[in-house]
């Protein structure tokens, strides 16, 4: 019976053994999130570049087929949505894009007309330029702000070099 009770006590992880496993994987934990965190911000940096250059497009659209960009305001707003939800593509529409955002970020515009262009009922006629921006929705997630400019060029909203 005695060496019966020896090898059932054999069985079990001594405390150093399970100490030194718990060190491991906090180790390999360590080492994981910071790049698990680059790589998924980097995927939604990604997203918010091509989601610009999806509503660039549509309001090229929207302009093409009304003569006018949608309302011009004086400051960054996400009303303009509504106006080129319709021009946006399908696959954009459902799901990368809900109501003024891009995952991880909102989207704002401003268009204002330039001195030759004139502005009726919130409407531009003539010469203006537009701005799209993409805000971090939580900037302490190191996340970096674009812009997309009239010319079709993203750049990035702290050094303002194309990205």
């Amino acid at each position: 019976m005695n060496a019966w009770f020896r090898k059932e006590l054999d069985k079990g992880f001594t405390l150093v053994e399970v100490l030194v496993v718990v060190g491991i994987l906090g180790i390999l934990a360590v080492l994981a999130v910071p790049a698990y965190t680059r790589v998924h911000n980097s995927a939604l940096e990604t997203g918010a570049i091509k989601g610009l250059e999806a509503m660039f497009e549509a309001y090229q659209l929207y302009y093409r087929d009304h003569g006018y960009y949608p309302p011009a305001r004086a400051s960054f707003t996400t009303e303009f949505y509504s106006h080129v939800k319709g021009y946006l593509p399908r696959d954009f529409k459902n799901s990368t894009a809900t109501d003024m955002f891009i995952k991880g970020y909102e989207v704002r515009a401003l268009t204002r007309p330039f001195a030759e262009g004139v502005t009726q009922g919130g409407l531009i006629k003539g010469s203006h330029y537009f701005t799209i921006m993409a805000v971090p929705v939580n900037p302490s997630r190191g996340l970096r702000t674009f812009f997309i400019q009239p010319n079709g060029i993203v750049t990035d909203g702290n050094t303002e070099n194309p990205v």
